[in-house]
């Protein structure tokens, strides 16, 4: 029979986080494992966001800052808690917008309020309020109507719309110019709708979102403990990351995929290098130009075609299929020598108009002659 259904109602988080501030790294690695065990069983033991920031806070505080120190045991519990407190936007991300649910309409209705603070004109009847909705979700970038059906995919689903709310919210200024710039650019205009979606989903699958934790693994980021709200900011970063790669790359609608597979080779290769902060985060990404990731990919694939060319099966065909190459270059060209080349006869040192002689390889005699 298991205990955790006991533990868990007789131990309180505010007195687990309070064993993370202990100078003992036993303790601390003890409190971690008990509280990432907790969040395993969260259908029983229900964990606020507001307890989940804090034992993330007090792990910045009291041992993100001694990491160098760290045993594998404790690198592996701050790793399990980096993914089980991701995989609370799971949910989320398979969630359809609802016309109908009041909450996700005041979202979408926000996001336009704060990308464009003069509302479309509207007579108030019912067809003139559909037109609006649909100008203002072509100027958003979305690529349906109505508009909200963009976020019919899952994943993201709804975890795109928080996205983009928490962008607009966090960085109005940013934002807006962001969408406001785009509508002046005619067919190089980055859709913001679509690339927020695009990132989102990118995002999702970079980071594992919705995969159980892996045993054995401490590969955590730590940029996860030093930002809170991590997923959201990386996103405010990588979609300013869409737009200048956009025209880097001199981008029109029809090359949205091909921007957004460069855009994944940033974000992948960019927090490979666990970044510390999201401005170290910001340095790494905005040296991954469109014209970096260009090398980098044909630098691999230079590597991965020498890698195979000197592969033992590639070699043993090489050495059985040589002779028969040989023989078909000696016919090749000996056939070349028998048909002969034609070329210009000359007198006085100046070529004869329309005297032509040719030179020839015969067989009978093993010997080149020449006719004019």
């Amino acid at each position: 029979m298991s205990m955790l259904p006991i533990v868990s109602r007789g131990v309180k988080f505010p007195n687990l986080v309070k064993l993370i501030g202990s100078h003992n790294p036993a303790t601390q690695a003890n409190a971690i494992g008990l509280i990432n065990n907790l969040l395993l069983k969260e259908k029983s033991t229900p964990i606020t966001l507001d307890t989940v920031g804090n034992i993330r806070e007090a792990l910045r505080t009291y041992v993100q800052g001694r990491s160098a120190t760290f045993g594998k045991e404790m690198k592996h519990e701050m790793y399990v808690f980096q993914v089980l407190t991701l995989n609370r936007l799971t949910p989320r991300a398979f969630q359809r917008y609802d016309p109908k649910n009041e909450a996700h309409v005041q979202m979408l209705q926000y996001l336009s309020d704060a990308c464009f603070p003069e509302p479309v004109p509207s007579s108030g009847s019912r067809n003139s309020t559909t037109v609006a909705a649909a100008t203002q979700g072509k100027k958003l970038g979305f690529t349906n109507n109505p508009p909200w059906s963009d976020f019919n995919e899952t994943p993201p689903g709804l975890l795109a719309l928080d996205c983009m709310c928490y962008f607009a919210k966090n960085q109005p200024d940013v934002c807006s110019k962001w969408v406001t710039d785009n509508l002046s650019r005619g067919e190089y205009q980055c859709p913001f709708g679509k690339s927020s979606i695009g990132v989102t989903k990118i995002l999702y699958e970079v980071l594992k979102i919705g995969n159980p934790p892996s045993g054995g693994t401490s590969d955590y980021l730590p940029i996860f403990y030093a930002v809170g709200n991590m997923f959201f900011e990386i996103f405010c970063l990588c979609i300013q990351l869409v737009n200048k790669t956009w025209r880097e790359m001199h981008a029109t609608l029809t090359d949205i995929d091909r921007v957004m597979m460069f855009v994944r080779r940033q974000i992948d290769t960019g927090l490979n290098e666990r970044p510390q902060t999201i401005e170290h985060l910001k340095n790494i990404l905005w040296a991954l130009t469109y014209q970096k990731i260009m090398e980098m990919i044909e630098g691999e694939k230079a590597a991965k075609e020498e890698s195979t060319s000197q592969a033992a099966p590639v070699k043993n065909l090489r050495e059985q299929i040589r002779p028969e190459v040989v023989r078909l270059v000696e016919t090749q060209r000996l056939a070349f020598l028998v048909d002969g080349t034609h070329f210009h006869t000359y007198s006085a040192g100046r070529p004869r108009k329309g005297s032509f002689g040719i030179v020839a390889f015969r067989r009978t005699t093993s010997s080149c002659t020449m006719a004019t």
